[in-house]
């Protein structure tokens, strides 16, 4: 290989040349700064040489339209992370935290200091309990301590609560969907806001 290949900032400049994924800007309204390439030529390029995978595995997680491959990556029982296991919400998350205190921690550190932006929606079938559970078990106080741009777009007013598990030093724009966010909650909704600004 070519010996300026060696130097980061021409790695990063071949990634940046990288085919985009046309629809991610659109479904995600990530800003133009996001990384939007198309994650499969991005991990062509990480196995085609050693020297190719760190910046390619940051523009592969860079920006993420669901927090579930994160979750994924602490090897949880399918059912206890995506299902809700019974009718005792308290029960679940202590079987969650259970679990996840045997979980790799590792593994999903590296992989989540290099996300800068996030989508979380209704659509990422993730239930709430796996958001609180993580929130008490991480070694962080920010579940994405990298992240710069979070698009919120939950409707259920509980889920609210857990934004102050993303909200790090770094995050720097929240997009909140208020559309379907019954305006009785907006007052909680604003408190929530001074917790993360505060």
């Amino acid at each position: 290989m070519h010996r300026c290949l060696q130097i980061t900032e021409i790695v990063l400049e071949v990634i940046s040349f990288l085919p985009k994924e046309p629809y991610t800007t659109s479904v995600s309204r990530f800003p133009p700064s996001a990384v939007l390439v198309r994650k499969r030529d991005a991990l062509a390029l990480a196995l085609a040489s050693k020297q190719f995978l760190e910046p390619a595995l940051d523009a592969v997680w860079c920006s993420l339209l669901s927090f579930k491959p994160l979750l994924d990556l602490l090897d949880l029982h399918a059912t206890t992370a995506t299902e809700h296991l019974g009718n005792d919400e308290l029960s679940d998350i202590t079987m969650l935290v259970e679990e996840l205190e045997s979980a790799n921690w590792d593994r999903y550190d590296y992989y989540t200091r290099r996300v800068r932006y996030i989508k979380m929606s209704d659509d990422d079938k993730v239930q709430i309990m796996s958001y609180r559970a993580l929130g008490l078990c991480s070694r962080q106080s920010s579940l994405l301590p990298n992240l710069r741009f979070l698009h919120w777009d939950h409707w259920d007013v509980d889920f609210f609560y857990c934004l102050t598990y993303f909200s790090g030093p770094r995050l720097a724009s929240l997009t909140i969907n208020l559309d379907k966010l019954p305006e009785s909650h907006y007052s909680a909704l604003f408190n929530i806001f001074l917790a993360i600004v505060g």
